[in-house]
């Protein structure tokens, strides 16, 4: 020992002994760590199988769960753990991390699901949910139309020919014509 003092050392701590030697000191007293499947309380000088009500196990000491759940959240009542069990759109230690993809908000839903935009769907807004018109062609990754020519528009609902007169191709928002009937040429303004 580095320090003549001997101390006492209560069942359940490593060493398991009376009198034996500390390998640290606090408040001239012993500071242990407990053999493996107990945990350490009252000020860490006394090893227990489990924590006393109220306490929870965090890193293997009975402290006080410093966790305050968020959101509809619930302190988990095993004493083994100091957790939030959080509800199906909620996530992280606290609760507080709303889950939704791709734009869609925890918000006010009492549904349990997310509230998503338009173009998704599903517990949470994972699903791309466009709906291409005139045969345009979905990429999920993007969640966005391909539209054929002469048609245009988010979800290519849009005929070009409907933006302005002899158009063959139009893009953009708002949509302007990109390309004219052969004999027409384009104006600055988007028209043929």
């Amino acid at each position: 020992c580095n320090d003549p003092q001997l101390c006492y050392l209560p069942n359940g701590f490593t060493p398991p002994a009376r009198g034996a030697c500390c390998n640290a000191y606090e408040g001239g007293m012993c500071v242990a760590t407990c053999s493996a499947g107990t945990v350490l309380v009252a000020n860490n000088r006394e090893c227990m199988a489990e924590c006393p009500t109220g306490l929870y196990n965090v890193n293997g000491v009975c402290e006080n769960c410093a966790i305050s759940c968020e959101n509809g959240g619930t302190l988990v009542s095993d004493p083994n753990t100091c957790e939030c069990q959080c509800g199906t759109i909620y996530g992280g230690s606290d609760c507080s991390e709303c889950r939704c993809q791709n734009g869609g908000t925890c918000g006010s839903s009492d549904s349990g699901q997310c509230d998503c935009t338009d173009d998704y769907s599903g517990m949470f807004c994972e699903t791309c949910s466009k709906q291409c018109q005139n045969g345009g062609t979905l990429n999920t990754d993007e969640c966005s139309c391909a539209c054929v020519e002469g048609f245009a528009g988010d979800n290519c609902g849009t005929e070009c020919s409907s933006v302005t007169e002899n158009c063959k191709e139009c893009s953009g928002s708002p949509i302007t014509c990109a390309a004219c009937e052969d004999g027409y040429n384009i104006t600055p303004e988007g028209t043929c």
